[in-house]
C-alpha cells in the first residue's frame, strides 16, 4: 500500500494512531505514568489516554510539550517516513 503523507494514513493506519503509539512508547521508556505526564502538562487524564489510543488528534503545541516532557526532539515523536531523517523510530 502506498503511504499517503496528507494526514490520513500510513500502512492503512491513521497518523493519529501511529503518533499515539509513539508517544506511549516513549512515555513507557521514560518510566512515566499517564498521571505523571498529565500533572506535569496540566492536562486532563483522558486527553493523554485518547491521544495514545489514536482517538484524539494531537496539536503541534501538544506535540512540542510532550517532546519537552520526555526530553526528546519533537521529530522523535513523528513516524520516520514523515521526518525523512531517520528520526521518529521507536
Amino acid at each position: 500500500m502506498e503511504k499517503r503523507i496528507n494526514g490520513r494514513e500510513s500502512n492503512g493506519k491513521p497518523w493519529r494512531l501511529i503518533v499515539g503509539q509513539i508517544i506511549k512508547t516513549w512515555r513507557c521508556r521514560r518510566g512515566l505514568t499517564q498521571t505523571e505526564v498529565c500533572d506535569k502538562m496540566g492536562w486532563c487524564h483522558t486527553t493523554l489516554t485518547q491521544m495514545e489510543r489514536g482517538r484524539q488528534s494531537i496539536s503541534l503545541d501538544q506535540l512540542f510539550q510532550l517532546a519537552s516532557a520526555y526530553g526528546l526532539h519533537v521529530l522523535d515523536l513523528l513516524p520516520g517516513e514523515l521526518t525523512g531523517a531517520g528520526r521518529g523510530r521507536y
